[in-house]
């Protein structure tokens, strides 16, 4: 996301071309690429945070991996809709909105062995105090 993010916000226009008309139409060029920094920048420094202390950043993971789906969407959507013309890149944003997809899930998976809410917690504490009665 960083690269997409950095070369949006290159001096040069870089949404040129017919098939960017239904993105531009939405968001401008600098506006794309500080959200795809953003998004990229939470989603390093949770995985740097995740890979010297464990699994304790599942939930900003999934935060990551959900805001990375909805914006390679948006750019497989924006691509899509703009046909004529048919541009590859309507297929390649797709799978990345696919990947995002399942890495959210796995990010999920891990919610759930870390109990991240504390919802097993709360069940066991009250299924323990149900019993005392």
């Amino acid at each position: 996301m960083w690269v997409v993010g950095l070369t949006c916000l290159m001096p040069w226009p870089t949404f040129v071309g017919p098939q960017y008309r239904i993105i531009t139409s939405y968001v401008s060029e600098s506006t794309a690429g500080v959200i795809a920094l953003a998004v990229g920048t939470a989603r390093i420094t949770a995985l740097y945070i995740n890979g010297r202390r464990g699994r304790e950043t599942s939930f900003i993971r999934t935060l990551g991996c959900l805001g990375g789906f909805l914006f390679w969407l948006a750019m497989a959507l924006g691509f899509a809709l703009a046909f004529p013309p048919l541009s590859l890149s309507a297929g390649i944003y797709s799978v990345f909105a696919i990947a995002e997809l399942h890495s959210s899930g796995r990010a999920a998976g891990d919610m759930a062995a870390e109990d991240t809410f504390g919802f097993r917690k709360r069940r066991r504490a009250s299924a323990g105090s149900s019993t005392a009665a």
